[in-house]
């Protein structure tokens, strides 16, 4: 079934490649994309407190489509469908990566098209797809910067070079847009330009003139705050816990406010382009189109962020301007996506089509009130975190909604006409059963036109091993595609050993997988390297790796970095995995290792869509079976240790000396047992990573791994978090305890079952801190269970003793029966609690740094986790 009913005029002409640019002078275009703008945060569209005059004055004289959407939920694949007019799994960019390889080596954009026409281009601003600071195809001008950047006092890269600058970041790049108006006006010949602002984008520094806009306005909470979604239990976003939402601002309306002062600035700079465009004279003879990646979520159903495919996130803002098309004040119901942006594009200007586009032009509905359109579409989401920010996927119709969540046994289905904010699940009512039946065929109908299938991990089985010879990659490449493999070349099968090598640590070898791809583009492909029976986890790899693709190196982890000393992008949570550009239909993915100092055997995890690559390794193992392989080494490896009377215990001791400001530039060294084992000359906090405001890494012990992490917590100026974080699996009946003594702290703590040991409101969680006031605090959840004021010595050194009694594991159904001490005081009792949302045991304390020149010591003494079995 082909969801896209038959219109006559638009596509005739996009089919013959015939254009009504051809009897006409071709329009400019300017194409203006936000950062997570809501679709209801502007005037027109009935806000009340959102004053956006050049907005509503964009849609008084053009159209604002009353319901057009994003088709995925996070900015990079919503970004490469603007660009591409795909869906995001057709245009290589399912998810967030630091570098998109796939997308900036095997896709085309209409910038491209444009340039082959006659048009002169600019992109300036956002990209968030890869290398976003330096020129891309089919710009003759490129001006971006690296990532999400900053919103204050951001550097910008002007065709690769990197130019200093201060001020509000959106102001300068509406300026800049605003320049090349200017300085292309009148010349004769068509231009584009693509403006990617930062706003309103966490974290909100809105710039100092707006502080004192909104500040009378009342916030409400939406009225599905309490209504929380089964498919979403668990997740990392709520709005009361997620650190960069309300835990940044103190309450939801000043959270909610902060998000307003943001957009605000988007009509600002809007309004800036606007009317540099009608001084000069090209307003009428613009296409000018203003939308947003996604939209944002202030507080439905308790959420913040966006990713989700819910009304708040899936409807973006589309206005278009363009005096010889649209008539002014036009209103069309009709469904339009972020992927009808670069057919329509290329229609208007007279350019050839991309091939493969998934989008339609909008040029026969500017005339055409009653046009037949598209009667639903697909929406995805994917992330590899399963159930912390679980990936779904969607189809909507003008009335319906049925949401998968890929990796749980969720369904929801909504009537749309009838409840609009989406609070009633009607999936297992009766009475929709055939709606029900529709929909799910629709759905499975949309990934098969589409091309779509489940993205899988595995373990890659086996690969090729080649000590590192003259010629370097490119040449080696070129041995391989002839079919002749270096003498000295190895086959290894997983765990991979490089122990019969004739290598010694510090040498470089090739690491070679041969890969085909089964789709007519670039399935995206990812490579994870990480140590056999180690638990993969975000910068924990200590594999030195780097990727080569055409005589480039396209992607290295930290580890390699250190070997090379090379730079490194801050960002290692975005880099640690490695985004393979399959060009074509068969590639040989080349990957340059130093062996470490310590030799070890090591693992490579493969990502994929089902079906869409083939490995000469033959069967690939399924994500369970991968999953259970790693749990099975780790339980064994703890199992093996069970029969001891203590499964670890060690001593930590972390020194921070503060820098010229209370939370920024401090000094840290962490101490094991008396050794050092990290030393940080500057930890400049506040440009650490962008998601969470923190600057984080983890330690490797002999036990597990220790944390570091500099955080803004709660608006304090600046905290550290230092501790021990482990797995133990099976472990049965198991005593923990911890002796801290800090100075300048705030708590000491316990948490299990929790990702963010410090997170009290972890809906699954049990935590128990002693904190400077003198009390004992021992929360689950939002509750808490006990406060009571304990007896400290003038060192304010505590002890907190937890016995945990499990059913033998940590599980959503499992009972644990918890006990805690504080100073050799009872707090609590034999208490139960029925399910962890993870297996993770937490120990350490939180300390904010105080003014003055006294360094922070943080001593933990008598870190113990006993078996009582």
């Amino acid at each position: 079934m082909n969801h896209y009913l038959k219109i006559a005029g638009s596509m005739a002409l996009l089919a013959t490649g015939a254009s009504r640019a051809e009897t006409a002078s071709k329009p400019n275009v300017v194409l203006i994309i936000a950062d997570d703008h809501r679709a209801d945060w502007m005037g027109h569209k009935g806000n009340p407190f959102m004053e956006t005059p050049n907005l509503d004055r964009m849609a008084r004289e053009g159209i604002s489509f009353e319901n057009a959407f994003a088709c995925s939920g996070v900015c990079s694949p919503s970004r490469a469908s603007i660009l591409t007019g795909r869906y995001a799994h057709r245009a290589s960019a399912p998810e967030i990566i630091w570098k998109n390889n796939s997308f900036l080596r095997t896709q085309h954009t209409f910038a491209e098209q444009l340039k082959a026409v006659g048009y002169r281009t600019a992109y300036i601003g956002k990209l968030h797809l890869g290398d976003d600071e330096k020129p891309k195809p089919g710009f003759d001008e490129w001006i971006g910067f690296p990532f999400v950047g900053k919103f204050h006092d951001q550097p910008l890269w002007v065709n690769g070079k990197e130019s200093a600058g201060s001020g509000f970041t959106d102001d300068r790049l509406a300026e800049l847009a605003a320049q090349r108006i200017r300085d292309w006006s009148g010349g004769g010949q068509p231009f584009c330009l693509v403006v990617g602002l930062k706003s309103p984008h966490i974290p909100f520094e809105y710039p100092q003139r707006m502080k004192g806009r909104l500040g009378d306005t009342v916030f409400e909470k939406p009225e599905t705050w309490d209504l929380q979604k089964p498919g979403l239990a668990g997740n990392c976003l709520p709005a009361m816990q997620f650190q960069p939402a309300i835990p940044s601002y103190g309450t939801f309306e000043e959270w909610v406010r902060s998000y307003s002062r943001l957009a605000l600035t988007i009509d600002e700079s809007v309004g800036t382009i606007f009317q540099t465009l009608e001084t000069s004279g090209e307003l009428d003879n613009t296409l000018l189109i203003y939308t947003s990646d996604q939209g944002y979520s202030l507080g439905e159903f308790g959420l913040s962020e966006k990713h989700y495919a819910y009304e708040q996130v899936m409807r973006v803002p589309m206005i278009v301007r363009y005096p010889k098309m649209v008539p002014p004040g036009s209103q069309r119901e009709q469904m339009v996506l972020n992927l009808d942006i670069t057919p329509t594009i290329l229609d208007l200007c007279g350019a050839k089509p991309l091939s493969g586009m998934d989008g339609r032009s909008w040029a026969a509905l500017f005339t055409e009130n009653d046009l037949e359109w598209r009667d639903s579409f697909f929406f995805d989401f994917y992330n590899e975190w399963g159930g912390a920010l679980p990936p779904m996927q969607a189809v909507r119709t003008d009335r319906y909604k049925l949401i998968d969540y890929q990796e749980k046994p969720v369904k929801e289905l909504y009537d749309l006409a009838a409840d609009p904010h989406e609070k009633r699940n009607l999936y297992n009512h009766p009475e929709f059963s055939n709606v029900r039946r529709e929909m799910e065929i629709r759905l499975e109908e949309s990934k098969k036109e589409t091309g779509y299938t489940p993205r899988e991990s595995s373990l890659l089985e086996s690969c090729y091993v080649i000590p590192a010879a003259g010629g370097g990659e490119e040449s080696l490449r070129q041995q391989l595609a002839s079919g002749d493999f270096p003498s000295n070349t190895k086959r290894l099968v997983q765990p991979f050993d490089l122990s019969g090598m004739p290598l010694s640590p510090g040498d470089a070898y090739y690491l070679v997988v041969p890969v085909a791809r089964r789709t007519e583009y670039d399935p995206y492909v990812t490579f994870e390297f990480f140590e056999s029976g180690g638990f993969r986890q975000w910068g924990r790899t200590h594999i030195p790796m780097a990727a080569f693709c055409g005589g480039e190196r396209i992607w290295m982890n930290k580890p390699y970095a250190q070997a090379e000393t090379l730079a490194y992008e801050p960002i290692g949570k975005f880099n640690d995995k490695c985004n393979f550009p399959l060009m074509e239909k068969k590639s040989f993915a080349v990957f340059r290792g130093i062996v470490p100092q310590q030799k070890s055997d090591f693992q490579v995890e493969v990502q994929a869509p089902r079906n869409a690559v083939d490995w000469s390794s033959g069967a690939k193992t399924k994500e369970s079976d991968m999953k259970k392989t790693i749990s099975g080494l780790a339980a064994l490896a703890v199992s093996s240790a069970v029969n001891a009377a203590v499964l670890f215990e060690d001593s930590f001791d972390a020194r921070i000396t503060p820098g010229e400001t209370v939370g920024l530039n401090q000094k840290l060294d962490l101490r094991q047992s008396g050794t050092l084992v990290k030393q940080y000359g500057t930890v400049p906090y506040l440009q650490g990573e962008a998601y969470t405001d923190s600057w984080y890494t983890s330690v490797p012990t002999r036990h597990g791994s220790s944390y570091l992490q500099l955080a803004r917590h709660a608006g304090r100026t600046g905290s550290v978090k230092v501790g021990l974080n482990h797995n133990f699996i099976e472990a049965g009946h198991l005593k923990l305890s911890v002796s801290v003594r800090p100075q300048n702290s705030d708590f000491a703590f316990v948490a299990l079952g929790g990702h963010e040991p410090c997170d009290v409101k972890n809906p699954a969680g049990f935590w128990v801190g002693c904190y400077s006031d003198g009390t004992v605090r021992v929360m689950q959840g939002e509750t808490q269970l006990v406060r009571l004021p304990v007896v400290m010595n003038q060192w304010k050194q505590y002890l907190i003793e937890a016995e945990i009694e499990t059913d033998g594991s940590f599980n959503t159904q499992g009972e644990s029966k918890i006990t805690v001490r504080a100073n050799g005081e009872n707090v609590l009792s034999d208490h139960v609690i029925y399910g962890m949302n993870s297996n993770y045991i937490s120990l350490g304390m939180y300390s904010e740094p105080r003014p003055g020149p006294e360094p922070v010591n943080s001593q933990f003494r008598k870190l113990k986790v006993e078996s009582v079995e």
